[in-house]
């Protein structure tokens, strides 16, 4: 079974009323991935001060690989948490010098070809780019950037691209480029499904059956409950969905377990599911 998964994204600090907590989307995703039971390796970006240090030990205790991952920051990204509202965080964000640092890695061919996905999220358009060369299953999700920042979406890499994710917002930003003429067109002969996650409305995926472009809606999870906090959401639900493709299983499983995973984490602070609630999930399917 192939169940190797490459996750590029950025590493974080957050500060939730003036707690400090580890977050980043690459390792919210990578966390619960590798808790549902795959191997999983980050390519990023840490620091060198006291808290890049205790993550880094923190993500090696818990089994992720960071061969690929740079500590060449002095210190990490911070997102302060300000709001949580209507299933929308609102964020102060300083970079630290993150962008710049992830769009200088060097892309390793030979080490990124033991995975059988990488998954880009959020990355910046220049290290985007250095990955257009590779053979391998790729997933792309150009993130919330992208809202403000078009070329935050490479129509290039969507285009070589087996999975696209993009919330609502994300996908009404990019809809001019990634519409029906161009996912209809034999120009993405290998997307698999775009997935358009809704909120509480659930998920819609589109796929290309025969040269036309075809749509299923999905609820959200029964899992939903008392909404706490957004942070992590939408990794935690890219997390279930990759697993579970990973592990074999068809989209309409893979969107299931994705969106328990997504409603588990909105009922808790941060972004970083636990492994007792993960486990409950591994258990129901059977991960």
């Amino acid at each position: 079974m192939k169940e190797n998964l490459l996750i590029s994204g950025n590493l974080a600090k957050d500060i939730y009323d003036g707690e400090e907590e580890y977050g980043g989307s690459a390792a919210n995703l990578a966390l619960a991935a590798r808790r549902l039971g795959i191997n999983v390796g980050i390519m990023s970006v840490l620091g060198n001060d006291d808290f890049s240090k205790r993550y880094r030990d923190y993500l090696l205790e818990n089994g992720v690989d960071l061969s690929l991952t740079s500590q060449c920051l002095e210190t990490l990204p911070v997102c302060e948490i300000m709001s949580k509202e209507n299933s929308i965080s609102s964020c102060l964000w300083e970079d630290n010098g993150c962008e710049q640092a992830m769009g200088e890695l060097n892309i390793d061919i030979d080490s990124i070809g033991k995975y059988d996905m990488t998954h880009l999220v959020c990355c910046p358009p220049k290290l985007v780019s250095k990955f257009l060369p590779l053979k391998s299953n790729l997933s792309y999700e150009p993130g919330q950037m992208v809202v403000d920042d078009q070329s935050y979406f490479d129509l290039t890499m969507a285009k070589q691209s087996s999975l696209i994710f993009l919330n609502e917002e994300e996908y009404l930003a990019v809809s001019e480029d990634l519409n029906t003429a161009f996912l209809s067109s034999s120009s993405f002969s290998k997307l698999m499904a775009l997935v358009v996650t809704v909120g509480e409305s659930g998920s819609i995926l589109y796929q290309i059956n025969d040269g036309q472009t075809t749509s299923r809606k999905f609820p959200p999870s029964s899992l939903l409950g008392e909404f706490v906090d957004p942070t992590g959401a939408g990794d935690n639900f890219k997390a279930g969905f990759l697993t579970g493709l990973l592990k074999g299983r068809s989209l309409e499983d893979c969107i299931q377990i994705g969106s328990d995973m997504g409603a588990a984490v909105l009922s808790l602070q941060g972004g970083i599911l636990p492994e007792s609630i993960i486990e409950k999930i591994r258990i129901k399917y059977n991960l």
